[in-house]
């Protein structure tokens, strides 16, 4: 199994010097609702695909430590999301299956209850 650590600065090279084109990351995005599931189903240029497209909508999402079992997909994640600068979470998964469960949600329509969730939802 591989073992990545990502920092900041590298994830942000890699946003300069690629691109790519994959359409499967697990993503729901409305102008009011973003949610953001991680499977076992993604793999690292998916994860890349998916931190530049939230960066348009001025959310920053690290990852901390990414897992990939032989085939290059993901197994295991930690990671911290920002949202409009003052929402802030983070989460780990140790064992990540098919089933899209765990990830994170921002809901900016009125009233929501609660506006930031991460982890299992």
């Amino acid at each position: 199994m591989k073992s990545i650590k990502l920092s900041v600065i590298s994830i942000l090279i890699l946003l300069v010097c690629m691109n790519f084109t994959t359409n499967n990351c697990d993503t729901k995005c409305s102008s009011k609702i973003i949610k953001i599931y991680f499977s076992h189903k993604q793999t690292f240029s998916e994860l890349v695909e998916l931190q530049s497209k939230l960066l348009k909508e001025e959310i920053s999402l690290n990852y901390h430590l990414l897992e990939f079992d032989n085939n290059g997909y993901l197994t295991a994640i930690e990671f911290k999301v920002f949202s409009e600068g003052k929402y802030c979470g983070t989460g780990l998964s140790k064992s990540l299956s098919d089933e899209r469960k765990f990830g994170f949600s921002i809901d900016k329509t009125l009233n929501a209850k609660p506006y930031f969730s991460v982890g299992n939802i």
